[in-house]
């Protein structure tokens, strides 16, 4: 067997990508920090105004999809079942891997497949009625209604911060080692 092909064969391969990318987006998630914010800005000559709590929402986003989307394929590997190397929807990947997950983490994991394919990389997806349905399952599932006097206003919650994404990859990675032991 050469090299690609054990690769894409070993489930180990699989699994430490994942583990890559959540360390990514564990260090996007720390650059927000506002004194972490600032020294990145500075050091690295991003510009007066420019704000890493505005830039890197998306990215973290795209980077947690990416990264639960290799760790279900590590399971799927790792059962020496067939990839589905096309498809980045995270709830179709997940049927396959036998894990469970509430009706709220399904959610989370449904954002996570818009930000894997558009949103964390580009401006725009390819159909409008994405972006539309996309817009839909962010206000139900990212945002709390709040009310303000007469009125219901939207507040951005944290469902979908560190905490949360660590909890939806324990998860698969818990289900990972135990299947390979």
């Amino acid at each position: 067997m050469n090299a690609f092909e054990s690769r894409k064969a070993e489930s180990q391969y699989w699994f430490n990508k994942s583990s890559d990318l959540r360390a990514a987006a564990a260090a996007l998630w720390i650059s927000t920090d506002d004194d972490v914010a600032s020294k990145i800005v500075n050091d690295c000559g991003l510009g007066t105004g420019f704000s890493m709590a505005v830039a890197t929402p998306p990215v973290f986003h795209m980077l947690c999809g990416m990264a639960m989307e290799l760790a279900f394929k590590a399971l799927t590997v790792e059962r020496a079942e067939t990839v589905n190397e096309s498809t980045h929807d995270l709830l179709q990947l997940v049927a396959s891997t036998g894990l469970s997950y509430t009706l709220a983490e399904r959610d989370l994991l449904k954002v996570l497949s818009h930000d894997i394919v558009w949103t964390g990389r580009y401006p725009t997806p390819k159909k409008e009625s994405q972006m539309t349905d996309y817009k839909d399952l962010v206000r139900k599932t990212l945002f709390d209604r709040v009310p303000m006097g007469t009125m219901t206003a939207l507040r951005r919650n944290d469902a979908l911060g560190w905490a949360s994404f660590d909890s939806l990859w324990s998860k698969a990675s818990h289900e990972y080692y135990r299947i390979k032991a």
